[in-house]
């Protein structure tokens, strides 16, 4: 087995924490009951947003206030450590890499489960590969990585969600995109720590305390979920 990236230690360890798991039944009719009846909310549980005939312009508006609820959360939102599989890995990256990476795994899933994308983590342990390779592709579109759009379109297909494990796993087989994600996890892996820290901008800001760091992640996160819930939001509609 090839050794582990920055990236890919980062998603191991940050999705062995209890609080980033999103649970899908209760976040969709949490959310979609503000915006449809109970009945079309559990259709849409049972199916995908889409399929239980739900509204693309409802669902975006659900998505928008997914992104500002996560987005405010990013600086106060704490996460358990130490005590469950995969903690060894977090002496392995920054302890602020893998925090950010939980709160963004935590919108990524949001998005996911709104746009018919089949994104549950797993209660105890890592993804498997497949979902593993989907989310390292969702990162890639966050921050804006050639090749990550065109690569989820593929896996998409001609209908848009829902996207199954399984279409999932055979499309990523089929068009070889495996090759594709393991180039990716090389990019992420430079890029994640400087969307951390805000390299891009550190050239202004010499020293960084905790309290500023807080904001400054905030300033690079928002923009982050808001490209990805837009690209999703750009894929085909299946009619109900």
């Amino acid at each position: 087995m090839s050794e582990l990236n920055t990236f890919e230690l980062a998603l191991r360890a940050s999705a062995a924490m209890p609080e980033v798991r999103i649970d899908r039944e209760r976040f969709l009719l949490d959310e979609l009951t503000f915006c449809c009846d109970q009945e079309t909310a559990e259709r849409a549980v049972r199916l995908t947003p889409a399929l239980a005939g739900i509204p693309k312009r409802k669902v975006d508006r659900v998505a928008r206030g997914a992104v500002g609820y996560e987005s405010g959360k990013v600086s106060t939102l704490t996460f358990s450590a130490g005590l469950h599989a995969g903690m060894s890995m977090l002496g392995m990256v920054p302890a602020d890499v893998t925090r950010y990476m939980a709160h963004t795994l935590r919108i990524v899933q949001k998005l996911a489960f709104l746009y018919g994308w089949d994104l549950t983590l797993p209660e105890e342990g890592e993804p498997d590969a497949d979902t593993a390779a989907v989310i390292t592709l969702f990162f890639g579109v966050m921050m804006d990585v050639e090749g990550a759009a065109e690569a989820l379109r593929v896996i998409a297909g001609e209908g848009g969600a829902p996207v199954t494990r399984e279409q999932m796993a055979g499309r990523i087989d089929e068009h070889g995109i495996r090759f594709t994600v393991r180039q990716m996890t090389r990019i992420l892996s430079e890029r994640l720590p400087k969307e951390v820290y805000g390299k891009r901008i550190s050239r202004f800001i010499p020293i960084i305390g905790a309290e500023e760091l807080g904001g400054l992640t905030y300033v690079t996160y928002k923009p982050m979920a808001d490209r990805l819930r837009r690209f999703l939001s750009s894929l085909d509609w299946p009619e109900a």
